[in-house]
């Protein structure tokens, strides 16, 4: 009975967790939110949340993973966040081929501001989606991922629920084609996710601040 009790507790925090982090999304989208600033604060806060929470709940500290050599985890998870980015931009060029659509490439060099701008923009957007990366993945694939395994679903299961949820809270105001490019690239994080084990913070959020390193320049 403790047992059941502890893990029903444990799924109370979760719900109660996601509640706050989807008012607090509501609410930045409702005020229309658009500096980086308010995204990195929120990001950052988001992480060390996370990794309370799982300390917490599953006695287990992200920013001490049992991988004995973390820099190789960095290093690989570079390694497939490019390979991640070259798939979905790849795909990202022929479906704007098919459709028509236009693409901009390297769009930060067409800005017409001073370079001071640029340089401020560029640095502020880095901040943002390496907090984002980080954070996102301490959230997602490894928090989210042990409490709905924790309620019971099969692995499969929690890949598929995950990034349809990841999917669908990034830019579903621009199209239904990035939500889709999106779930891609949420399911190659999760299939490393699957892969590497709960260990795999550093490499999954290494993979993920790649990916969104090369999106920043290039599309």
């Amino acid at each position: 009975m403790p047992k059941e009790k502890n893990r029903t507790g444990r799924l109370e925090n979760f719900a109660l967790f996601v509640i706050v982090f989807a008012l607090i999304l509501g609410v930045m989208t409702l005020l229309q939110v658009q500096r980086a600033a308010p995204y990195i604060i929120v990001n950052i806060c988001l992480l060390l949340a996370s990794r309370a929470m799982l300390k917490s709940d599953y006695g287990v500290d992200i920013f001490r993973p049992s991988e004995t050599r973390p820099g190789r985890q960095l290093l690989l998870g570079a390694a497939y966040g490019t390979l991640i980015f070259l798939q979905v931009f790849l795909l990202t060029l022929l479906i704007t081929e098919l459709l028509s659509i236009p693409l901009r490439l390297f769009p930060w060099l067409a800005a017409d501001a001073a370079i001071e701008h640029i340089v401020l923009s560029l640095g502020l957007n880095l901040l943002m989606r390496c907090a984002a990366s980080y954070a996102e993945e301490a959230f997602w694939r490894q928090y989210c991922w042990r409490a709905l395994e924790d309620a019971g679903l099969p692995r499969v299961a929690v890949l598929l629920v995950i990034t349809l949820i990841f999917a669908l809270g990034h830019k579903p105001r621009i199209s239904w084609i990035s939500v889709v490019l999106i779930g891609l690239t949420g399911i190659g994080l999760g299939l490393l996710r699957m892969k590497y084990g709960e260990g795999s913070f550093l490499l999954t959020g290494s993979a993920h601040f790649v990916f969104n390193l090369l999106e920043l320049f290039i599309m």
